[in-house]
Formats: C-alpha cells, sequence, structure tokens
C-alpha cells in the first residue's frame, strides 16, 4: 500500500502486511502510521488492487488498523455500470463509524 499524506509536497509513505478479514468481513490492514491523507490508497498485490483505505468506520478507528470495503460481486456489478454510463449508488444518509 502507498499513500500520500495529507499537506502539500509530502513524500509517499507505504507499508507491506498480509490482508487479514475482520468479523463483520471487511479486509483489514495492520500498519501502522496512515496518517490523515491516505483515505482511498490502494492495496496492491502484484499488479492487482485487492483493497482501498476506507469502508467499516471510514477505513478504521485505530491508528494501527485500516479497513477497505469488500471487493466482491456488488463491487464488480457497481464498476460495470460506472463503465457503461449507469447510475451508482445512493450513499446512505449518515454514516454511523462508531469511532
Amino acid at each position: 500500500m502507498v499513500a500520500y499524506p495529507a499537506g502539500v509536497g509530502g513524500l509517499p509513505i507505504g507499508c507491506q502486511a498480509s490482508i487479514g478479514l475482520s468479523a463483520g468481513g471487511y479486509p483489514e490492514l495492520a500498519c501502522a502510521g496512515l496518517v490523515d491523507g491516505t483515505s482511498g490508497a490502494p492495496w496492491i498485490s502484484g499488479s492487482t488492487v485487492t483493497g482501498v483505505i476506507g469502508g467499516l468506520h471510514g477505513g478504521g478507528c485505530a491508528e494501527n488498523l485500516s479497513y477497505s470495503s469488500p471487493f466482491d460481486q456488488r463491487i464488480a456489478q457497481l464498476f460495470a455500470r460506472a463503465q457503461a454510463g449507469g447510475p451508482g449508488d445512493v450513499p446512505p444518509s449518515a454514516y454511523d463509524d462508531e469511532c
């Protein structure tokens, strides 16, 4: 995972770790130092994006554990609709991140 922290002119930061799975089914990445601005950073394995920072609890409540939305069939369907110029999903009106 490589990301650019918030701010102008910052150098990229990164982390190499195995991806786990939370009890709720969200991919999780145990890496310290992922500060503000790293949200949305891709999790890459070889040439495949396997996740992004964001998801459960807005990406995570702890500084050393980040989450991704599951890259499952629903994501594949959303991606196919986007490529075809179709509608996106309706976002929730409120987020309860429990942090």
